[in-house]
């Protein structure tokens, strides 16, 4: 009796070890999914600056020639439009969602776009008035870096 009592302890023991292997592996090639799904989605924050950036820079400069800084467009920026429908950077702020499709249907990627007058020295600090500089900045995600709680942002 012994005996059985002795080997159904050792055969939980062996268990319980393959088990904690196994979670360990996969929780390794969770990770390591995570970490590559984390460099996507900085290609594709990268893609969508690029795309941006063959804008022009506002309304008032789309014609071209000579503009002064009361021309541009005043702050706060409209929000809620199409990312097809921007014509200019600042169209980009705070657009709808915008759904970025790879070539694989599991690796969908959600946009977003903050759109900002900065100060045309430093580039960074917020201005609450039209400069000739804007600041964007872009969001990217998708389920698998939300269940790590990683948002990718350029």
């Amino acid at each position: 009796m012994s005996q059985t009592i002795g080997a159904i302890i050792a055969l939980m023991a062996a268990s319980v070890l393959a088990m904690n292997v196994q979670q360990g592996a996969v929780r390794s090639k969770m990770d390591m999914v995570a970490e590559e799904t984390e460099t996507y989605a900085g290609s594709v924050a990268l893609d969508v600056l690029d795309y941006i950036s063959t804008t022009a820079f506002d309304e008032a400069t789309k014609g071209g020639g000579s503009y002064s800084r009361d021309e541009l467009t005043a702050v706060p920026f409209s929000t809620g439009k199409r990312y097809e429908d921007a014509e200019d950077i600042d169209d980009f702020h705070e657009i709808q969602t915008y759904t970025f499709t790879s070539g694989y249907e599991s690796y969908e990627f959600e946009v977003d776009v903050t759109v900002q007058y900065v100060s045309e020295e430093d580039g960074e600090t917020v201005s609450g008035t039209p400069t000739f500089a804007k600041l964007v900045t872009v969001y990217v995600t998708n389920p698998i870096l939300q269940r790590y709680d990683r948002t990718v942002t350029m």
